[in-house]
């Protein structure tokens, strides 16, 4: 001590004191007789440790005892202690904490320089202006004053201070309610959190430094405008000069927002100090336990940036088994009846607070429905930049052996972008329809909901015998290639064409029927040519809606010009044409063809 004196007033006792190095203590203390028994004693001590470093300590207490009955020695004594503390501010680089006040009625016991408070009922602690931060981060619990219910910790000393002046202090708080904000550069957002029943212990340090801290807390809760936890469990270990370690776990963990992009979790997470920062580990489960996610990385608090890798492993969709609708109700809302394999794998930077990589999805012999589009043994992966919006990298290609659109085509590969505004840029599209080939002329534009879009495809070398024989009609037989185009208009989920297909040459068709297939005889008599029928020109153009469920078809009108020897012996061939109605889902036979993944999505699936 640099300066200290005493005064001694028959009723009033005084002390006073400071210290002259960087350590600054001062204090004031006062004890006079109680009216009431006992004495009354009033103290003040200004803390202001570390002037000249940053991480400058600084406190004003006030403590006051009232009808404070003790017996014994000034060396050893022990008795009632009700205590009325003050803390104007608890400040240093990393938190402020304003306005504290509480009652505490409890009982004290000393042995020399060793001291011990026992708290006897609940007391209330208040405090406000609760802030944590540091250069870049800032939590803040400012709406109103917080009251935290403190509670004896089974007879266990709340403070005890031992013969080398190391405060040792151990309670109990329940149902505390904090609500505040969290704030990073831009970014601002709500929070609200219950630690439930939380145990706190720990020392600290005269020279104002906290040298350890254990809170262990249960059935609390946490939210902010993304995340909700119920059943929040967490234990928060720290030393001096070391970020505290952080264990949490929760039975329910919400995703929320907009739309439900991913189930309700059961986790647990794990942040390790580090000099600088954190390396973290979060474990998710779904409720059902049909959705694990694996989450890894490292973060520096004293520049925001890190790196992280996220892991999904492989999930089978199938009927009687897990449900994309269970995992993820918002991509459910575009895909129905999906049976496959996902899984996901994610690696990336963290900076200032946000996310950047690629999340790259597997999707293994997956087939589902898209509005009235049906895909069969879909394969591929692909790689998105977000999820919420949906935003993929660059330019993705995936593999179907089959799309059914009304009539099947097969050997399907695509290119495709996602852009933000929920909607498919397509840029390339080959298919496979009866040895012939369909592709995209230019590139398209589709809502993800199937509300609008336009695809200009070019049709060329279709096989018309394979064609035919594709069909679910006896009797019909026909040789030659055709070429073509079609137009696949998309509007409230449900795809509409503009199609025509000729004759690429000359050719042979037959068609040989029985009478009781047809009621009309204006029709029979039509079609007989078509039993014997060298044609020089066949154009089919087909226009409609295909896969409805209220009976709505394809309206197909057929031209064929040409001759059958027996009927035109004159030689002079006829023009035939016939208008037809039909669904031409129902008069497709639809082939199990399952023909390899094409190198370039085979080999992305591999390295996946």
């Amino acid at each position: 001590m640099k300066k200290s004196k005493k005064g001694i007033d028959l009723l009033e006792i005084k002390f006073e004191g400071e210290t002259s190095d960087d350590k600054g203590i001062s204090f004031e203390a006062k004890s006079t007789p109680s009216l009431k028994g006992g004495i009354d004693i009033a103290s003040e001590i200004k803390l202001d440790i570390d002037k000249s470093k940053e991480n400058r300590f600084t406190s004003a207490i006030k403590l006051d005892m009232k009808e404070a009955n003790l017996a014994g020695s000034p060396f050893q004594f022990k008795g009632k202690l009700p205590l009325n503390l003050k803390i104007s501010s608890i400040k240093n680089d990393t938190f402020d904490l304003n306005n504290i006040n509480t009652n505490l009625d409890g009982e004290i016991s000393c042995v020399k320089q060793k001291c011990s408070f026992v708290l006897k009922k609940p007391s209330l602690l208040s405090a406000d202006n609760i802030i944590m931060k540091n250069p870049k981060h800032r939590i803040a619990f400012e709406e109103g004053v917080t009251n935290f219910n403190i509670t004896p910790d089974n007879n266990a000393p709340l403070i005890e201070v031992n013969d080398e002046n190391i405060i040792e202090y151990s309670f109990n708080i329940n149902d505390t309610m904090l609500k505040g904000s969290y704030s990073s550069g831009f970014i601002i957002k709500p929070i609200e959190m219950n630690l439930g029943l939380a145990s706190i212990k720990g020392t600290f340090n005269p020279s104002g430094m906290i040298n350890e801290i254990n809170i262990m807390s249960d059935g609390g809760y946490y939210s902010d405008n993304l995340i909700g936890i119920a059943g929040l469990r967490t234990s928060v270990f720290a030393k001096t000069d070391l970020y505290p370690a952080i264990k949490v776990s929760g039975e329910e963990v919400h995703f929320l927002g907009k739309e439900t992009l991913v189930p309700i979790f059961t986790g647990e997470a794990e942040l390790n100090p580090m000099f600088t920062g954190y390396d973290f580990k979060v474990l998710l489960n779904s409720l059902k336990r049909d959705l694990l996610v694996d989450i890894k990385g490292e973060y520096n608090l004293t520049d925001d940036t890190g790196k992280y890798s996220l892991k999904i492993p492989k999930i089978t969709f199938a009927d009687g088994g897990a449900q994309l609708s269970n995992i993820s109700p918002h991509f459910a809302k575009y895909v129905a009846r999906f049976n496959g394999s996902l899984a996901v794998n994610s690696n990336g930077i963290i900076n200032n607070g946000s996310f950047d990589g690629v999340t790259k999805l597997l999707v293994e012999n997956s087939s589902f429905n898209w509005g009235a589009v049906k895909f069969n043994n879909l394969n591929g992966v692909i790689g998105f930049k977000s999820f919420y919006p949906i935003i993929t990298d660059e330019e993705q290609t995936l593999y179907a052996s089959m799309i059914d659109i009304g009539y099947p085509v097969y050997d399907n590969t695509m290119t495709f972008r996602i852009t933000g505004n929920n909607r498919i840029i397509v840029d390339d599209i080959s298919s496979t329809l009866a040895n012939g080939s369909i592709k995209l002329v230019e590139k398209s534009f589709i809502p993800f909901n199937l509300s609008g879009g336009v695809l200009n495809t070019v049709i060329k070398g279709i096989d018309l015998g394979d064609l035919t024989r594709n069909l679910k009609m006896t009797g019909l037989s026909i040789n030659g290639k055709a070429n073509g185009k079609a137009q696949f208009y998309i509007s409230r989920g449900f795809i509409y064409t503009d199609s025509s297909i000729e004759a690429a040459d000359k050719g042979l068709l037959k068609y040989v029927f029985d009478d009781f297939m047809f009621d009309n005889e204006e029709l029979k008599e039509q079609l007989k040519p078509l039993s014997d029928f060298n044609y020089d020109r066949i154009v089919a153009k087909i226009k409609g809606r295909p896969n409805t469920n209220n009976g709505e078809a394809y309206t197909i009108d057929l031209e064929l010009e040409g001759l059958n020897p027996e009927i035109h012996k004159d030689g002079i061939g006829t023009l035939i044409k016939i208008d037809l109605q039909s669904n031409l889902g129902e008069l497709v036979k639809l082939k199990p063809i399952l023909n390899p993944v094409p190198d370039k999505v085979s080999k992305q699936m591999e390295a996946f």
